[in-house]
């Protein structure tokens, strides 16, 4: 009965170790088939690589934009005192004007097409004597220059000065300019006022030996230029509108070589006519 009884524990025994190594070896393969945690190794492995964003670019400054010129507003002079070309002025626009100057402005007054302005002109008038020559009113009196720019206000005064001056020298014509503008400003505190520059000569004129050449014309436009800007004035080239491909007055359009045969002078007052502001 003993070794029977020892036999069957044996057996008993043997099976229960059976057990405990297969159990061991399920265990352990169930194991090694999970799926490998997430944020683990082997997920980095085999999922694509992110697309690599694009480093962000630096911002770019926007680009700085020089600014333009502001227009200056209309009718006020600025350090440029050239006037624009514009659609050509009605009569009516001069209708608060007056023209001051010599015989060029009488030959102005009687052939340049308009009537309803005020001219204070006369053959001679010059810088030397505007305060005392007397001239013609052109309604039937007679004044100085200065006598009529005191009757009455106006908005627009033109000056054609320049011609009868032509021998000074440049520093004395400028400062004699100057004065006279200062003058019309205490007398028209609120016109515009026009400096037009000295009209061309002719080659024959230029050429004969006196003062009146094309770079004394030249010379006295450019001084004239300077102050107008200087004096807050409004310049009106005329000169090279009216001038020839040689910057002289054409034959065709003079027979003194200075003053203009009658169709030109409305050919300088389209010029006048275009240009304003």
């Amino acid at each position: 009965m003993m070794k029977k009884r020892g036999s069957g524990s044996y057996i008993i025994l043997l099976l229960c170790l059976v057990l405990v190594v297969s159990s061991a070896v399920i265990s352990g393969g169930c194991s090694a088939g999970k799926s490998p945690a997430p944020g683990s190794t082997s997920e980095a492995a085999v999922t694509s690589p992110p697309v690599e964003a694009s480093p962000s670019a630096a911002p770019t400054a926007a680009p700085v934009q020089t600014p333009a010129s502001t227009p200056a507003a209309s009718g006020t002079p600025t350090a440029a005192p050239d006037v624009p070309q514009c659609p050509p002025a009605a009569d009516d626009y001069f209708s608060d004007a007056v023209f001051v100057g010599n015989s060029l402005v009488d030959g102005l007054y009687l052939y340049g097409g308009v009537s309803n302005c005020h001219w204070l002109s006369g053959t001679g008038v010059s810088l030397y004597n505007i305060d005392k020559q007397k001239i013609s009113d052109k309604l039937g009196g007679e004044c100085t220059v200065m006598d009529g720019l005191s009757r009455q206000k106006y908005g627009k005064v033109y000056i054609e000065l320049g011609i009868n001056e032509i021998s000074m020298s440049a520093k004395d014509f400028v400062k004699s300019y100057g004065d006279f503008i200062d003058k019309i400003r205490a007398v028209q505190p609120d016109a515009k006022i026009y400096v037009l520059s000295l009209t061309p000569v002719s080659a024959k004129k230029s050429a004969d030996g006196g003062y009146f050449t094309k770079e004394n014309v030249l010379a006295y436009n450019a001084a004239l230029h300077k102050l107008s800007s200087e004096k807050g004035c409004l310049y009106i080239d005329s000169c090279t509108s009216l001038a020839d491909k040689d910057g002289y007055l054409p034959g065709s359009a003079t027979s003194d070589g200075i003053h203009f045969n009658p169709s030109y002078y409305s050919a300088w007052m389209d010029v006048i006519r275009t240009h304003y502001v």
